[in-house]
């Protein structure tokens, strides 16, 4: 128990040394935070080389409807259906997918 204490100490006393020593050199600290700064918005404008987000094609459609009928056997009838038919046949259209809700 004595051990564990004396550890406590030591590092409270570490903690407690470290701090004082910041808080005693004030002038320092200030330019130690300065540096640290002005080095990290250095490093963000100027130094990290920046190419961009590349470019991303690939052939996706996504479409949503809204179609109040509270039926999904209506709304696959007069909307998913027809527009499955519609979008198979465009050429260059490998899959089509369809999923009718309750009004959507």
């Amino acid at each position: 128990m004595v051990q564990k204490e004396n550890n406590k100490e030591a590092k409270d006393n570490l903690f407690v040394k470290m701090t004082s020593f910041f808080f005693q050199k004030w002038r320092f600290t200030l330019l130690l935070w300065v540096f640290i700064l002005g080095f990290g918005a250095a490093t963000y404008t100027t130094l990290i080389k920046r190419e961009g987000f590349p470019p991303i094609q690939f052939p996706l459609s996504l479409v949503q409807g809204t179609y109040f009928v509270d039926d999904a056997d209506k709304v696959d009838t007069d909307v998913a259906s027809p527009l499955y038919e519609l979008l198979s046949d465009v050429e260059g259209v490998t899959e089509v997918r369809t999923t009718a809700g309750s009004n959507f």
